[in-house]
C-alpha cells in the first residue's frame, strides 16, 4: 500500500472472538507525514455480514419466483394433455374390453398418473433446492424442493 501510495479496499471473512466469521470490507489508506513519506495508515472496517446475507436471501427469493413461475406454466400446459390422454385411455379401455391391446393401455395410465404427480410436486414448490444433473448442470431437485406439502 505504501509503495503505491493509494487507497486500498477488499472484502474478505474474518474469525471474531464469539467463533463466528463474518463478513468484513476493509479500507486502508496510507497516512504521509508533512514530507509525503509513509508514515502508517488508517484502516475502517465494516461489517457487511447482514448485507451479505440479505443479498443472498435476496437471491435466493428471486430464484425462486422464477422457478415458480415456470412451474406453474408447465403445469397448466401440462394438465389439459394429460386430462385429454385419460379420458380417452379410459374410453378405449371400455370400448376394446377383453382385446389383447388393453394391456398396452394399462400400462399408459400409470404413467399419466406419474405425470399427475410431478405436476403435483411443480405445483407444491416451496423453496429453490437444485442437484447435480450430469457434470456441469443443476436442476430443480422436485423432491427437496416440494417437501413437507
Amino acid at each position: 500500500m505504501f509503495e503505491k501510495a493509494g487507497f486500498h479496499s477488499f472484502e474478505t471473512k474474518v474469525q471474531c472472538a464469539d467463533g463466528e466469521r463474518r463478513d468484513f470490507l476493509f479500507s486502508m489508506a496510507p497516512v504521509m507525514d508533512c514530507e509525503g513519506k509513509p508514515s502508517g495508515s488508517v484502516v475502517v472496517l465494516a461489517d457487511l455480514t447482514e448485507k451479505n446475507r440479505a443479498a443472498r436471501d435476496r437471491a435466493r427469493k428471486e430464484k425462486l419466483e422464477g422457478v415458480l413461475e415456470i412451474a406453474g406454466t408447465v403445469c397448466h400446459e401440462l394438465n389439459q394433455p394429460l386430462q385429454t390422454l385419460s379420458g380417452y385411455i379410459e374410453l378405449l379401455t371400455m370400448t376394446l374390453e377383453g382385446h389383447t391391446t388393453t394391456t398396452y393401455l394399462d400400462k399408459l395410465s400409470p404413467q399419466i398418473e406419474r405425470m399427475r404427480s410431478i405436476t403435483d410436486k411443480l405445483h407444491s414448490i416451496t423453496r429453490y433446492e437444485t442437484m447435480d444433473y450430469g457434470e456441469r448442470t443443476k436442476i430443480i431437485d422436485l423432491g427437496k424442493a416440494s417437501e413437507g406439502r
